[in-house]
């Protein structure tokens, strides 16, 4: 699963390279790996593997280290510090995207670091969270001062986790297609990133005040589920302020029950899938389109973006589509628990 977030972010710093087989070559041997690989599992894997998790607590000391207050709050300020180098960087720093630290730290440390600590080590993210920082810094102050803040209103639950997966899929929009509308060479400009950021955290923190810091979280901040999401692969996970250790994929299994779910994953896969294709099968429609849309008399900036938007939405409504099909021909399979009445597990989240 690492590999789905991987390619993201090499648009913005690092130019993509021709590949060293031909092109039909690759198309062919990646369709006979995925052919061969869905017939291996559905003859060989049978039985559920990953119904338990046989989660085991890590000697105290050790978990003490990890869990402590002081190393998150340690955690905490070195994610605030971070988040303001960003700001701070693309305001006032070098414009080169790619000698600038905000760029790179966003789009290369932390977008695709970050997924490679998860699953690695767990959900890293929450403790480093500089939104959930100062929201708690927040509310530590408000007590002081003898106030006790509260979430005025209840998340929806029917919203699941749609927000985070609106929130992913611009992000990965403002990297792949705001930057190479703007800039085709470089993408997205640092100063562009630090507003993003700036903009981000107000939303963020408006909605942690509006329901609540941790049910935000686990909902609608987008970074904390993107990476939550990851982190079900991993062997590591804190309970009750105690980390453990349990079976490896066997988080994965109950993670899907929210709503939007299963889109976050089909959101990740179609960002992937457009960030090789944008220049590859789909870079001369795109071409095309943008050309087509020239003669509207639109700003030339503008019609780049949007012929890139379009062929977007289109790769993720493509995605979804196929993952539809997909459960369809399962339902049709004689022993698929997808088979007859059962709908344990609905497509549509």
């Amino acid at each position: 699963m690492i590999s789905l977030s991987l390619p993201a972010a090499h648009g913005v710093l690092i130019g993509r390279e021709d590949l060293p087989v031909p092109e039909w070559l690759f198309a062919w041997g990646a369709s006979l790996v995925l052919i061969v690989s869905f017939v291996v599992l559905s003859t060989a894997w049978r039985s559920q593997r990953f119904d338990r998790d046989n989660w085991r607590p890590v000697p105290r000391p050790l978990s003490l280290v990890v869990t402590s207050r002081v190393t998150e709050l340690l955690a905490g300020a070195v994610g605030v510090f971070l988040l303001g180098i960003v700001v701070w960087s693309g305001l006032e720093g070098t414009d080169a995207a790619n000698l600038n630290f905000a760029a790179t730290f966003v789009f290369v440390t932390f977008w695709l670091g970050t997924v490679a600590l998860s699953v690695a080590f767990g959900d890293v993210f929450r403790a480093f969270n500089p939104w959930r920082a100062i929201a708690r810094a927040w509310v530590w102050a408000a007590g002081l001062a003898g106030r006790r803040p509260s979430a005025p209103l209840e998340y929806p639950e029917r919203l699941g986790r749609w927000p985070a997966v609106a929130g992913i899929v611009a992000f990965v929009w403002f990297e792949l297609v705001y930057g190479a509308g703007a800039i085709q060479t470089t993408g997205v400009t640092p100063d562009s990133v630090a507003i993003a950021s700036i903009t981000y955290t107000v939303y963020t923190l408006g909605g942690m005040a509006l329901f609540g810091i941790d049910r935000w979280l686990a909902r609608g901040e987008a970074f904390s589920v993107y990476f939550e999401m990851f982190s079900r692969l991993s062997a590591f996970e804190v309970r009750d302020r105690r980390l453990g250790i349990r079976r490896i994929l066997s988080a994965t299994t109950t993670w899907a029950v929210v709503p939007g779910s299963l889109a976050l994953v089909l959101a990740t896969i179609g960002n992937t899938t457009f960030d090789g294709a944008q220049e590859g099968f789909l870079g001369g429609a795109i071409d095309r389109f943008a050309i087509g849309l020239d003669n509207l008399g639109l700003d030339a900036l503008w019609f780049v973006r949007l012929s890139e938007t379009l062929f977007f939405a289109v790769t993720l409504a493509a995605i979804a589509l196929l993952y539809w099909i997909g459960v369809r021909g399962m339902r049709t399979v004689r022993g698929s628990r997808t088979c007859g009445t059962s709908r344990r597990a609905s497509p549509t989240r």
